[in-house]
């Protein structure tokens, strides 16, 4: 009887113990599978991981190996460099989240992306540095050759300047040359004279002219003068100037300001009055001058003047 009654305990107890023994391998099945897909989500973290940094160091050396002694071109090196080891930290972080690994992935994918985009701003700015580069050794090979240039013409100027010293001075000396043989040619070509006749004049009431030597009675000179030959002066209209020296010294003048050139002294002087010859060699001519002031007794100096020399002087006495 007590045997009869053990068996439905004993079939209680299998079952129950079947029972336990299935849930437990349940729970050994699921933490197993818990586990690996742990093991595999920290599995997949750490590759992550490592792809992550080889490739950020990869990208990292690139953009280092792209530098170059240009300040445009490294600064956008330098700010590449930065924005990566941003994008590096927001990857990292979204590893580290188990739930976020394909976003990380998609992240990683991006990064290489953007770091071909980083690569070809970089070649597009090496292109613009050559070209710069070059534009200025062509433009240090103008400036070489302009200062070259300019070397030449400076020493092309001096040259030139020192032969313009040299041509002035000769200029200076063929001036004063010139000037003297000019000097001598036209004193050479001044028409000498002899004064044969100096008498006071004055003026009749049948307008004829009678001599006089008194002071109180002459309104006039007259001079009479032989023209000598000269062979440098063809037929031409002569200017003669005529001064007339009073006892003082003072020349008698009706204009202070009508003066010539004494070529001998260099000086000007003041002339009495000025008339015109009909020049055609040797040649005897009178003419008569009446100044607005009296004549004083005394000796006077009747003076010729052709060309700014002297001619012929003599003395004339007033009484």
């Amino acid at each position: 009887m007590a045997s009869r009654n053990s068996t439905p305990l004993f079939a209680v107890l299998i079952i129950a113990l079947v029972g336990i023994a299935a849930f437990l391998a349940y729970n050994k099945i699921q933490n197993e599978k818990k586990l690996r897909a742990q093991t595999e989500a920290l599995l997949e973290q750490e590759i992550l991981t490592n792809e992550l940094n080889t490739r950020v160091e990869r990208m990292i050396g690139e953009l280092d190996a792209a530098t170059e002694n240009n300040e445009r071109l490294n600064e956008v090196v330098d700010n590449q460099k930065t924005e990566i080891e941003l994008q590096k930290q927001k990857i990292n972080s979204l590893i580290r989240n188990k739930n976020d690994l394909k976003k990380a992935k998609e992240e990683l994918a991006q990064l290489e992306a953007r770091m071909d985009s980083y690569l070809t701003e970089i070649n597009k700015l090496k292109a613009e540095v050559s070209q710069l580069s070059d534009a200025n050794a062509q433009l240090n090979v103008q400036n070489e050759t302009l200062n070259r240039n300019i070397v030449e013409i400076e020493e092309e100027k001096e040259g030139l300047l020192v032969s313009k010293g040299l041509l002035e001075e000769q200029n200076t000396e063929l001036s004063k040359s010139n000037n003297m043989l000019n000097a001598k040619v036209t004193k050479a070509s001044a028409i000498k004279m002899s004064l044969v006749d100096i008498h006071g004049t004055k003026l009749r009431s049948n307008g004829a002219y009678a001599k006089t030597h008194k002071a109180s009675k002459m309104t006039g000179i007259q001079v009479c003068m032989n023209l000598q030959d000269n062979a440098l002066v063809s037929e031409a209209n002569e200017t003669f100037f005529l001064r007339v020296i009073n006892p003082l010294g003072e020349t008698i003048s009706q204009n202070t300001g009508q003066k010539l050139l004494d070529n001998d002294s260099g000086a000007d002087v003041l002339y009495s009055t000025s008339f015109e010859l009909d020049y055609d060699g040797s040649a005897d001519e009178c003419m008569v001058w009446e100044p607005t002031t009296p004549f004083t007794p005394g000796a006077h100096t009747v003076e010729m003047y052709n060309k700014g020399y002297l001619v012929a002087s003599q003395e004339y006495i007033v009484k």
